[in-house]
């Protein structure tokens, strides 16, 4: 299981990290970020964000079980009135997670698991 909390400045080093070439930034953050990652930049990113008024709220995916960071994704162009957004920058960090798992709809047992896979659905409710 998976818990989202804000990205904030404390995080940043950790992205960072993770952004280990020009070619990664790119396909995780589209032109606009210059390579390599910094402070600045991610200032910049966050500094209208995960606010009630916002239309971007940015997170960082914390693995429930370790309370380890995993990850990164926002929200953008958030809809209240229709409970909608649009899901981008997503990122798993942790290369040395051998799978994250979800409850399976159709297995027989009751709490069961499934990994997760590319093109999965999930819900994420926006207030």
């Amino acid at each position: 299981m998976i818990e989202l909390e804000y990205f904030e400045r404390p995080d940043f080093n950790q992205l960072i990290r993770w952004i280990d070439s020009p070619e990664f930034l790119l396909q995780w953050g589209g032109p606009q970020f210059d390579y390599p990652l910094n402070e600045n930049q991610l200032e910049k990113y966050i500094e209208n964000a995960n606010r009630d008024t916002s239309d971007t709220l940015i997170y960082k995916v914390i693995h429930k079980e370790t309370g380890n960071v995993i990850g990164h994704v926002s929200l953008r162009k958030i809809d209240r009135k229709n409970k909608s957004a649009r899901i981008g920058k997503v990122l798993v960090g942790e290369k040395n997670l051998t799978s994250l798992r979800k409850k399976s709809p159709t297995s027989k047992r009751e709490g069961a698991e499934a990994p997760v896979k590319v093109g999965d659905e999930f819900r994420l409710g926006v207030a």
